[in-house]
């Protein structure tokens, strides 16, 4: 059964808790970044810490889904790949570009700063 580790409900309560923990972390960080010069090197330091905790967040989703969502005719055709994104047109796009493309989304921190290299 493709959706049997649904029913680990302890394990996915373990990692609900965790989320709240940073979901809690998330807010207490932006009202922190906002109350703060956006400009200052505090408020980078801030950001640099938020954008961790986004990064957390995203992660923990990812190891969470499997609990809280069943598979679906998506997961089975492959289109969606979990943290690396999804792929509508599976064998159309090659990987390398994929993943690029992927790089770049994720190089853009919530601070409107990118860290790719062109």
């Amino acid at each position: 059964d493709e959706n049997a580790v649904m029913n680990d409900t302890e394990t996915r309560d373990r990692l609900l808790g965790e989320r709240m923990v940073l979901a809690l972390k998330f807010e207490e960080l932006t009202k922190e970044w906002v109350m703060n010069a956006q400009l200052s090197e505090k408020a980078r330091e801030i950001c640099d810490r938020r954008n961790q905790c986004v990064a957390d967040l995203a992660a923990n989703y990812w190891e969470l889904d499997p609990y809280v969502r069943a598979r679906s005719l998506y997961d089975r055709l492959g289109y969606f790949r979990g943290a690396d994104g999804v792929e509508w047109y599976p064998g159309k796009a090659d990987e390398e570009s994929l993943q690029e493309m992927m790089e770049k989304i994720r190089s853009i921190d919530s601070c409107g700063a990118s860290h790719h290299e062109a």
